[in-house]
């Protein structure tokens, strides 16, 4: 599942706006495992990116899709032969 935060950071539901209006300069998605809770499950990738003081959100939602895209495709091949590594999250 992807999730459009750096998780653990931005658990829940909009991340993205969260972000803006916190004024995260630099923000990013993860990739992970369904868990028992909400948002909790071990990380497959990541992959960060810049967020600058006059985007909006249309173009920052088109830098996290493109940011899915990539990902999935670096990961694709290790998802499909059941290879790939999990890092749990700090849930501290």
């Amino acid at each position: 599942v992807f999730h459009d935060s750096p998780l653990p950071r931005y658990r829940g539901f909009a991340p993205t706006v969260w972000a803006i209006v916190n004024g995260e300069k630099e923000f990013g998605i993860s990739l992970m495992q369904i868990g028992e809770d909400v948002d909790s499950g071990d990380l497959i990738a990541q992959a960060f990116y810049q967020i600058g003081e006059n985007d909006t959100i249309k173009e920052i939602m088109q830098v996290v899709t493109d940011t899915y895209v990539r990902v999935l495709c670096e990961v694709f091949g290790s998802l499909l032969e059941g290879s790939v590594k999990l890092t749990p999250q700090d849930h501290s």
